[in-house]
């Protein structure tokens, strides 16, 4: 998309990954912030931004400024999710907790199907958040423990489903069961 809209210019690709990796920073610190405490989350965020590594590799034409940015994300929104009161809770009102936490499902599932697509292995993670949505519902948990779990797969489908689609029709059958690395060759 880059290319399309600048040219295949590499120093304006790098400029957008050191972008996404200053994101990436601040996602991580709000995290922190969010999951600990403030003094926390700035320490955080500025050690993924002094990270010789980090850096070293925003610098690089890969994907791997990708994954450090959708880590951060699901980090900062499994915060939001664990500080946000439920629904039906005392603390919050069900209009409000509703809204709140459908759409964090919603994005934890992009970010979760995001995720999937540069590092294969970040599925075992998708097992764990799925388990999690569906029991983290406390004692009416079955009375609305697909709605989380709904929301979670349906940001997941919105990402996966149209690479399934472009996997069926472009990728001939003898591949399709190879790893992405595969089917650059």
């Amino acid at each position: 998309m880059v290319y399309a809209v600048f040219g295949r210019d590499l120093l304006i690709l790098r400029i957008c990954q050191a972008l996404i990796g200053s994101a990436s920073c601040a996602l991580l610190g709000m995290a922190g912030a969010r999951l600990f405490s403030k003094p926390v989350g700035l320490i955080a965020g500025l050690a993924l931004a002094l990270y010789a590594p980090a850096i070293f590799f925003d610098g690089l034409i890969q994907k791997s400024v990708l994954d450090m940015f959708f880590v951060c994300l699901a980090l900062w929104l499994i915060a939001l999710r664990l500080a946000t009161p439920a629904a039906d809770g005392p603390h919050g009102s069900l209009r409000a907790g509703a809204l709140s936490s459908r759409g964090t499902w919603i994005a934890l599932g992009l970010a979760m199907g995001g995720l999937s697509l540069t590092r294969e292995n970040a599925l075992v993670f998708i097992a764990v958040i799925l388990v999690y949505a569906i029991v983290s519902g406390g004692a009416d948990r079955f009375r609305r423990f697909p709605a989380p779990a709904a929301w979670f797969v349906a940001g997941l489908a919105l990402v996966l489903l149209p690479v399934l689609w472009w996997l069926l029709r472009a990728v001939p059958p003898s591949k399709r069961l190879a790893t992405s690395a595969a089917l650059t060759e």
